[in-house]
């Protein structure tokens, strides 16, 4: 792969930011089409890489898709994320994407409960 100019790599960033605005505003098919339209594979693979640097690697699978589940009560979690998380506290781990995963698995679990014993009384 051909080292980039900075200007090029520039360019590249601006274009990845308008890429997330696309996917985050509501945009479609069409408007990344259109944003990618003309671009060298190389150039692809550069704005694949600044996307990528804008992602915490510390967050969960879930955690990075939840902003697509907005009406999740799991907010993107699977339930074996959020088992690993309750047990990973369980065992005194409290860095900041366990205790989410414990704040939802323990949301979660008095719903169920609620709904548990709420059709129990029917």
């Amino acid at each position: 792969m051909t080292d980039l100019t900075p200007a090029e790599i520039h360019q590249l960033d601006s274009r990845a930011l308008e890429l997330v605005g696309i996917v985050h505003g509501g945009g479609g098919p069409a408007e990344v089409e259109t944003l990618v339209r003309g671009l060298t594979p190389q150039q692809l693979t550069g704005i694949a890489i600044s996307c990528a640097a804008m992602v915490d690697p510390d967050k969960q699978i879930g955690q990075l898709l939840a902003w697509m589940n907005l009406d999740d009560p799991s907010e993107g979690w699977s339930t074996d994320e959020l088992k690993d998380a309750h047990t990973k506290y369980a065992r005194g781990v409290r860095t900041p994407s366990v205790e989410n995963g414990e704040r939802i698995y323990q949301r979660l679990r008095k719903r169920n409960n609620r709904t548990r014993e709420g059709s129990t009384r029917a």
